[in-house]
């Protein structure tokens, strides 16, 4: 069974703005807004929970935030003391992990991204961390969906441990609010990353003993063109994620996704 665990916050509105102004560095326009988040989050774990029923579903929150959602999400509350988003989420999911047993596989996942899969599968090989992996970009990792296998839970805590001194030596401050955690992973596994055209996937490799498998990201952490999706779908896609202004598709793409959804059981009712 799999654990399925995102981070929320809501900011005040200066908190916002800092952060936003961080973003402006690295898209064009206001890319962490959404006019209605916890709709979003929602969304995500109905589109988890159509292809793993019996899963678990976590937020990772502070102290102040509040939801709307089922009563079968759990909510994980820590203090949070800076708008540093990216290094306070570094430091919840550490917290999380020191509560653990070794019961579920975990999958960490960002709010904007829809499930079209089961995805028990990925631990199958029993790889310590499952990423994906995009060749010809800047920066190849992406760390808006990975897992962590049961077993491997103690050993993904070590090494959230060690990365957290790399926070004080990344090239701009700006990072601890936005991509920190992505740009250490990109730094730390570099000379590990395939090189040629095709890599296989999982593309595998061990750093300092911890088991790394890289998936295609084009299947596990798909973003779309920013085009028109009403009449789109990607049915060979594990993993949809909608980075950045693609925000305002998911409501459209999770409609054609609920008749594709709709359409298969009825299908699968009458064979």
């Amino acid at each position: 069974m799999i654990t399925f665990v995102t981070h929320f916050v809501k900011l005040n509105d200066e908190e916002m703005i800092n952060v936003n102004k961080v973003i402006s560095h690295f898209y064009n326009g206001d890319v962490y807004h959404h006019k209605n988040p916890m709709r979003l989050i929602r969304i995500m774990f109905t589109s988890v929970k159509m292809y793993h029923p019996e899963c678990k579903l976590v937020i990772l929150t502070d102290e102040d935030t509040c939801f709307d959602v089922d009563e079968d999400v759990t909510i994980v509350r820590s203090h949070r003391a800076t708008d540093q988003l990216n290094f306070e989420r570094m430091k919840a999911r550490h917290a999380f992990l020191e509560t653990l047993s070794n019961d579920n596989h975990l999958i960490f996942l960002d709010w904007d991204i829809l499930i079209q899969m089961n995805l028990e599968h990925l631990f199958d090989r029993g790889d310590d961390l499952v990423l994906t992996y995009r060749r010809k970009h800047s920066i190849p990792i992406n760390d808006g969906f990975f897992g962590v296998h049961r077993n491997s839970i103690n050993k993904f805590h070590h090494f959230l441990t060690d990365i957290f001194e790399y926070y004080d030596n990344l090239p701009h401050e700006d990072y601890r609010k936005w991509w920190g955690f992505q740009m250490i992973l990109n730094e730390l596994f570099s000379g590990y990353l395939p090189t040629i055209s095709n890599p296989a996937s999982p593309f595998c490799f061990n750093f300092n003993g911890l088991q790394v498998a890289l998936l295609r990201t084009d299947k596990y952490n798909a973003s779309p063109k920013l085009l028109p999706l009403k009449s789109s779908f990607f049915p060979a896609v594990a993993v949809m994620h909608f980075k950045g202004v693609r925000k305002s598709m998911i409501t459209d793409y999770w409609n054609r996704l609920q008749e594709v959804y709709a359409e298969s059981k009825k299908t699968n009712l009458q064979t």
